[in-house]
């Protein structure tokens, strides 16, 4: 699949609803030549705190995440390819660190403003709950990333980016390992404002450059790079994830996750034709690219400079509140004209002991 480049890895979703599957996806995707996967859970886990226990299967997309069903994927994975478990977003966040930690995952997903402002979990309870799950990648030993799909709503870019470098600095605090997943998508804020009207590439250039200038940490785009370019078009939606993964190649980020061609609009059990549509569209960008490169124009060097300015001004304001929690409420990472709505599950179950 990689050609002549060794970056980025190429990780991919698995959550077709059914373990058994998701080890057969796995099986067959790692014969594509992907280096990982991720043990994607369904959205309405979120909203729900437990241990879940057991091997069960349901008609949807995402795997419920209980031990059985996490040790039956991980243990029949090839020991080649990576193993990362989300537990980034909601209510079951601290129960499925564990289980990552337990099963020797490779990677975690943590993003708490992105699970505060669009995955419906209180502020303050999920920053306790991220504080725990990365002080459990700490002791397992394995890093985890920062998805900002809340660019997904609305949100400004550089208040996502923002609110992702804040989670890295924690992350930092506690002895943890943070990876920055900047997402290259069509989002729409760019929509409304125009710095996609000509093409894909300045601004999703300009993401990777200014977290460059910022920090010095593994960049890896998602999740999955593309949202919002792909159509229900097999072919479309193909093209567009294999030209965002060849824009990966060219920036020589450290990894990119990819879609199936089905994953954007199925609301349903993923099928694996639609996973070998991808790899196979990837495997030809990647040739075709070669050790070339793409050439973004002199926009890309203003929307840099903007995003970091941006960024700055954020930062500022936060630390004029003076508490994180309250900024998140207030709007300073997202008001809700923007697209941010302050979740609710777990509000009033944080105490403090004396």
């Amino acid at each position: 699949m990689h050609h002549n480049r060794r970056r980025p890895l190429i990780i991919f979703f698995t959550g077709s609803g059914c373990p058994v599957m998701d080890v057969m996806h796995n099986r067959i995707a790692a014969e594509w030549g992907v280096d990982g996967t991720i043990f994607i859970c369904p959205s309405w886990v979120a909203r729900h705190e437990g241990l879940l226990s057991g091997p069960i299967t349901h008609e949807e997309d995402g795997t419920i995440p209980t031990l059985d069903n996490i040790k039956l994927v991980k243990e029949r994975l090839r020991p080649n390819l990576y193993f990362q478990v989300r537990y980034h977003r909601g209510l079951n966040t601290p129960e499925a660190a564990l289980y990552a930690r337990a099963v020797g995952a490779d990677f975690g997903k943590i993003n708490p403003i992105y699970g505060s402002l669009n995955a419906g979990t209180d502020p303050e309870r999920l920053l306790v709950d991220a504080i725990y799950a990365m002080s459990q990648n700490v002791k397992g030993g394995f890093p985890f990333d920062m998805p900002s799909n809340d660019e997904l709503s609305g949100i400004p870019t550089y208040k996502c980016l923002t609110g992702m470098l804040i989670t890295l600095m924690l992350g930092k605090k506690l002895g943890a390992r943070p990876i920055m997943k900047p997402l290259f998508c069509y989002s729409p804020y760019a929509m409304v404002n125009g710095q996609m009207d000509n093409n894909w590439i300045d601004y999703n250039v300009a993401k990777a450059r200014v977290l460059r200038k910022i920090v010095h940490a593994p960049i890896w785009p998602g999740e999955p790079v593309g949202f919002f370019t792909h159509e229900d078009d097999r072919c479309q939606s193909a093209t567009t994830t294999a030209l965002h993964a060849g824009l990966c190649a060219a920036l020589d980020t450290d990894l990119v996750t990819v879609a199936s061609t089905d994953e954007s609009y199925s609301r349903g059990p993923i099928v694996i034709s639609s996973r070998v549509d991808s790899f196979n569209a990837i495997r030809t960008m990647l040739r075709f690219l070669g050790q070339a490169s793409f050439q973004p124009t002199s926009r890309a060097d203003e929307y840099e400079n903007f995003l970091e300015d941006k960024i700055v001004d954020t930062l500022i304001a936060i630390k004029k509140r003076g508490s994180l929690i309250d900024s998140l409420y207030e709007g300073d990472l997202g008001t809700r004209d923007e697209g941010a709505n302050p979740g609710r599950a777990g509000r009033g179950t944080v105490s403090v002991i004396e």
